[in-house]
Parts: structure tokens; sequence; C-alpha cells
């Protein structure tokens, strides 16, 4: 639901395309918010398919799937994953993760309190996020965040494309 900013007086239409995620914004008025640059965040070095993972305290079980706490970081291919919990099955690429996760990608960037990911594919289900899809400036926050196969739905949401210090419209 479009939810005006105080002061401000332009009705929004947004229309999402996804994977390219493109933004149509029409306005009743002139009024209009400019999109802010895409934040350049590199990804990590593309290591052919290998998984580094690192933290304070690790188990590691017969089939290689790992428990870590404290301090967790997993780099995979082009996917960061930082959190404070996460358990990892490297035989099918899930990542179950809990406390302060933060998944980056070229195309997407979200902060959760927990989540389930497939780091072969990128693909996730993340609960109560904040999230940036760099490319086209778009920022907000979701109750539930999903992406797969390049398509994102999001639950309970706020969505803009202003900068954090003017959303000029937030829908």
């Amino acid at each position: 639901m479009y939810k005006p900013l105080p002061g401000c007086r332009a009705a929004a239409v947004l229309l999402l395309s996804l994977p390219a995620l493109s933004l149509s914004l029409s306005t009743a008025q002139a009024a209009t918010c400019p999109l802010p640059q895409a934040t350049n965040i590199a990804p990590p070095d593309d290591h052919a398919g290998q998984t580094f993972m690192t933290s304070d305290t690790a188990q590691v079980e017969d089939d290689g799937a790992s428990r870590l706490q404290g301090n967790v970081r997993l780099e995979h291919g082009t996917s960061s994953l930082q959190a404070d919990e996460l358990y990892f099955n490297p035989n099918t690429g899930i990542a179950e993760v809990k406390g302060n996760a933060q998944f980056r990608t070229p195309s997407l960037q979200v902060r959760a309190s927990r989540a389930t990911i497939n780091m072969n594919t990128e693909e996730g289900e993340f609960v109560s996020t904040h999230f940036a899809i760099p490319k086209s400036g778009a920022r907000g926050e979701a109750k539930r965040l999903s992406s797969d196969a390049g398509i994102i739905g999001l639950q309970g949401t706020h969505y803009t494309t202003c900068p954090e210090d003017d959303e000029f419209w937030l829908f």
C-alpha cells in the first residue's frame, strides 16, 4: 500500500519487473524522488565453486555438514554470508542461519534475523529483513523475503528508491 510521507502530495504507482528490477514511477503531480546511485559493493572473488568458512567455534559431522558459531563467515562463488550461527550442508549447499544474518550477492543484499539459503543457487527465505537491490537503488524492510530464480517475493514490506535520509515516497 502506498504511504505518503508527511508533506508529500504525489500519488505513486510502482511497477516491478524482476530479475532486472525495473522501476516505473508515475506521479499525479510533478514531484519526483531521484534514484540514488547504486551502492558499489564488490562481491567476493569467484572461488570456482569452493566454499570458505570461518567462525569462533565449529563442529563437523561425518558427512561434512558443519555447525559454526560466533563471527561466522561463509563465502561461496560470488555470495557471502555472515551470521552469529550457521548450519551448512556442503552436499546440498543449504545454509540455515540464525542471528544477525547478512547475505550478499552482486544483485541482492539482505540483513535478517534468520534465513535458509541455497548457496549454490543464491535462493533463499529470509525473516525480519532489511534489503537492498544495488542495481536499481531499491531498498526497504520486509517481514519475509524470498528469492527464487531471480524473482524476489516480499511480505509485510516498506519499499523505496529514495536515499535513506530523504524518503520522499514509500510503498
